[in-house]
């Protein structure tokens, strides 16, 4: 039988459940409403019930969800809703908890320095991050790539393309609650904590704004080739 949630709050259920209640005006009888919901599982009281959900517009059609991830700040589902372009957190009934325009998108990653290219011990926790709307997957995967291609970028500028070469990605999390250093795409953030032995941890923190900044003002640094010409950002990734 299905999960039935009570009034005043959201759920997601099949298209032909909402296609057949939309109907319900039309339907010559009321035995037969009752007897094509009792297909999908509804009994007559539950059926009488849905038709007052879907009046409230408190029913969205399962078929208008595209699955995002686990929200890491709740354990609830992310879902895409495409005809509104928000983000709906859905538990294990499919009963929405919550609806938001925006959520995070958190990368983490690691460096191994053990390689003969890196010539300094060298431990490295690093994130990136910023916030999106409107965006389905496939606009949150290029976000992703985005975020991924800052996190090269600074590491081949503020310590060494080798560096970069040995960057491991840890992994991706979704967050449907908004980091106190919040940014909104384009625009990104990258959290850089670095340490060699001996050495106390050191930060950085720089939005790609600011990266892109000090780009500008220090095209190149000591570890990198000096020549005629000023090197692009490209050439060390």
């Amino acid at each position: 039988m299905p999960e039935i949630a009570d009034l005043g709050v959201k759920q997601v259920v099949p298209r032909e459940v909402i296609d057949t209640l939309e109907a319900y005006p039309k339907i010559p009888t009321l035995k037969e409403f009752y007897g094509r919901m009792k297909t999908l599982g509804y009994t007559g009281s539950q059926s009488d019930f849905m038709v007052g959900k879907l009046s409230r517009k408190e029913l969205y059609a399962l078929e208008d969800l595209e699955g995002v991830g686990v929200d890491a700040s709740s354990g609830y589902i992310i879902n895409f809703y495409k005809p509104l372009k928000n983000y709906i957190l859905l538990d294990a009934k499919n009963f929405i908890m919550a609806e938001q325009n925006r959520i995070s998108i958190v990368c983490t990653f690691s460096v191994d320095t053990d390689t003969e290219r890196s010539h300094t011990p060298l431990t490295c926790e690093i994130a990136s991050h910023t916030s999106v709307k409107k965006k389905s997957m496939g606009g949150i995967d290029r976000v992703i790539g985005e975020l991924e291609d800052f996190v090269d970028s600074a590491l081949s500028y503020y310590f060494n393309e080798a560096i970069a070469d040995i960057v491991i990605k840890e992994g991706v999390e979704y967050l449907s609650e908004r980091p106190i250093d919040e940014v909104n795409y384009p625009e990104m953030k990258i959290y850089l904590s670095y340490a060699n032995p001996g050495i106390k941890p050191r930060v950085i923190k720089k939005t790609y704004s600011e990266f892109a900044g000090d780009l500008k003002e220090h095209p190149w640094r000591e570890h990198m080739k000096k020549g005629g010409r000023e090197r692009k950002i490209k050439e060390f990734v």
